[in-house]
């Protein structure tokens, strides 16, 4: 008797919009099928298999670990969910009329899973990269089962001897589907900045403590005038290749000879990527998601399947700790190396000349520019979207250098160099609609011509999520990108009669 069982799922993958949200889910449907074949034997003819199936789970886990020099190996499961697809009585399968057959007979069970919709992507991280640590999903099925032996017609062998010694029920376990796990950001429906799929965030900054340095050449009471406003993209593209910005200078209440011995000698821009490696979840991450209890939690129960040297580092065979660490901080700059990070501005600086003449209405100095993002790199400096797990987290923020110079009267220049931090957002941007199968492409001739179709994914997988059709109340989101049409006003009929007041 031969009994296996597959996992079949309707996508491999599984692709979320918008941001995490608890209240959210999403479905991952598929079905499990039930193999069953007749042995062959040399000495007897094939006989029908019959089995009792007992039960039959399906099970959706999501898994993070984390392996780091400093940390070591830690260990998270972020969900299990397990569904019943058998029936509470058990059910007879049998393949009878078919044991002579080479195929095995099938049935296949349906099983549909509600996936929350807050569960981070997944993704590859730590310092054994190789070894597939970071957040990973799949789907696990189990059958039980009692073989049902008719030996009321059976002769008498050593097998039959040894029948009453089995087990009277067996488990059958399926190859572990792995899922892919993916989010996405939809573009708004309103008009974007030029250049870019979203709309610019104004950062308005003034030089403060954390921005100048701790003994300020130039006087406090003259650095601090300065205002910035820096604009960049919302979200930037996680495979972008440049990051837009915009820089706007001016001063506040500086007297006229201030205005006119400080200048502007030069800016840089870098885009800094900084990752963080927790060895325990932060309670932040406690309170607003659902993480299984620390009941459910390696090494209270193990996951289903966790980092094949895991039972290596848990022993401290291998992965020796350098130090007693439960949080690492590291950062590098994902800006290219041959574009570059500093300009010069045209002329001898003194953007701030006029400033004070234009103090009843003041105007910015404006630099609009980009910094080029470095698109080959190693993977542990790879440019990757910002996320935030509970055991790993990715931040992005441009790291703005202004040098200044003050030349006050009969001294020598000094100099000044204020640093501003502007976060970025990296994300995944939605695919592109994705047109139904079989879609007619009209020919631009008008002689005959075969009918082309449209290479796409199946049309059920590009139908939209419900969190991009509709709000969270259930409202259904208004398409702000079709604008609405030019009124105009309704033409009198001809000889109808004017209608008069009384």
């Amino acid at each position: 008797m031969s009994v296996s069982i597959a996992i079949s799922p309707l996508a491999h993958s599984l692709e979320m919009y918008g941001a995490p949200d608890t209240s959210s889910a999403y479905s991952l449907s598929g079905h499990v099928s039930i193999s069953i074949a007749s042995s062959a034997s040399m000495f007897e003819t094939r006989r029908a298999t019959r089995l009792l199936l007992q039960s039959l789970t399906i099970t959706f886990e999501g898994q993070s670990e984390v392996i780091t020099r400093e940390i070591g190996y830690a260990p998270l499961r972020l969900c299990s969910i397990t569904r019943e697809l058998a029936p509470s009585d058990p059910i007879e399968l049998s393949n009878e009329g078919h044991e002579h057959s080479d195929k095995p007979c099938t049935w296949n069970v349906v099983f549909d899973i509600p996936v929350p919709g807050w569960l981070p992507a997944t993704s590859t991280y730590g310092d054994w990269m190789d070894e597939a640590t970071g957040t990973r999903y799949s789907l696990y099925a189990t059958a039980k089962f009692a073989p049902l032996d008719d030996v009321s017609d059976r002769t008498w062998s050593f097998s039959t001897l040894c029948s009453i010694f089995r087990p009277k029920s067996k488990l059958v376990h399926a190859e572990r589907y792995p899922i892919t796990l993916s989010r996405f950001l939809d573009p708004p429906a309103v008009p974007a900045a030029p250049g870019s799929l979203f709309p610019n965030a104004n950062f308005a900054l003034r030089p403060g403590e954390e921005c100048i340095s701790a003994e300020p050449q130039i006087p406090s009471e003259i650095i601090s005038k300065i205002q910035a406003l820096i604009s960049v993209p919302e979200y930037l593209a996680a495979d972008a290749t440049d990051v837009p910005f915009t820089i706007r200078l001016r001063t506040s209440d500086l007297s006229e000879e201030d205005c006119t011995r400080l200048r502007l000698s030069e800016f840089s821009v870098d885009v800094q990527q900084i990752e963080r490696y927790r060895g325990t979840p932060s309670r932040d991450f406690l309170t607003y998601y659902p993480i299984p209890s620390p009941s459910n939690q390696p090494p209270h129960r193990a996951l289903l399947a966790p980092h094949r040297l895991h039972t290596l580092f848990e022993t401290g065979l291998i992965g020796e700790r350098l130090y007693s660490a439960t949080c690492v901080t590291r950062s590098f700059s994902v800006t290219d190396t041959l574009a570059p990070m500093s300009f010069a501005l045209a002329g001898d600086g003194r953007i701030f000349a006029d400033d004070h003449a234009a103090r009843a209405a003041p105007t910015w100095y404006t630099v609009e520019g980009s910094v080029r993002l470095a698109l080959q790199s190693p993977p542990p400096r790879q440019l990757r979207a910002s996320e935030r797990t509970p055991l790993f987290a990715v931040r992005h923020e441009a790291q703005v250098s202004l040098l200044c110079t003050y030349e006050a009267p009969g001294a020598a220049p000094l100099h000044e160099r204020l640093s501003f931090a502007i976060p970025l957002q990296f994300a995944h941007i939605a695919p592109g609609a994705v047109s139904p199968p079989f879609a007619e492409t009209p020919s631009p001739s008008p002689s005959p011509s075969p009918i082309a179709m449209s290479k796409s994914l199946p049309y059920a997988h590009s139908l939209p999520a419900y969190s991009q059709l509709f709000d969270s109340n259930g409202d259904r989101k208004i398409d702000y990108s079709t604008p609405l049409p030019l009124y105009t006003p309704c033409a009198d009929p001809a000889g109808a009669p004017a209608l008069k007041s009384p």
